[in-house]
């Protein structure tokens, strides 16, 4: 059990590189940003949907064999929810790290202009 989770702190750092790097690699010039956040939100996206699919298969893995033989299904429950739980870094770190890296995105206009 203690393999997989340590597999779950890589799922942190990985999710938090991949950011860093795309926040350096962003051109932050507001109009150009604005209508980029989609090509860099998929990015992310397949960033995060590759490594969650290959950590959280070998997290599983590892649960299974190192839970006894014949353990059936909820042998495996612990691999399983580490595994759905590797969604989680690469969900906060973009909602959090995005909004705090680019607050002028997500502020109002001031009043008077549209």
């Amino acid at each position: 059990m203690l393999p997989a989770l340590l597999l779950h702190g890589v799922q942190w750092f990985l999710a938090y590189l991949s950011l860093d790097l795309l926040f350096r690699t962003a051109d932050v010039r507001p109009a150009s940003l604005a209508r980029s956040r989609v090509r860099y939100m998929l990015l992310y996206g397949l960033q995060a949907a590759a490594a969650t699919l290959l950590i959280g298969a070998l997290q599983l893995r590892l649960v299974q064999a190192a839970s006894a033989p014949g353990g059936g299904p909820a042998a495996s429950a612990p691999g399983a929810v580490l595994a759905v739980l590797g969604v989680l870094p690469w969900w906060l770190l973009w909602r959090f790290g995005w909004r705090k890296q680019f607050p002028h995105l997500y502020q109002r206009p001031p009043r008077g202009r549209a």
